[in-house]
């Protein structure tokens, strides 16, 4: 059974930043995934420029192993004077 990671909160994931180490060989930066937990192979991908993206892991019903990445869209931030003010304009 997979290792289940801890459940992040919203102002913890937005906090999440591309950790500097992450380079190949040649100095490329490599983006870093970051287990938000919730559901198991759920993680959020930031990359160097500070771009952030939701992705899902899923094994391969081929049954090699092979552990496929499904992206799920960008990652976007609402702080809670935002959200307030946008649910009350409605």
């Amino acid at each position: 059974m997979p290792r289940q990671s801890k459940i992040l909160s919203a102002r913890a994931i937005s906090e999440l930043r591309w950790r500097k180490t992450y380079v190949d060989k040649k100095g490329n930066p490599i983006p870093t995934w970051h287990p938000v937990g919730g559901a198991t192979g759920l993680y959020l991908q930031c990359t160097k420029e500070g771009g952030k993206s939701w992705v899902y892991r899923y094994s391969s019903l081929a049954g090699d192993g092979k552990r496929i990445p499904m992206g799920l869209g960008t990652y976007t931030y609402t702080a809670s004077k935002d959200s307030e003010a946008l649910t009350t304009a409605q």
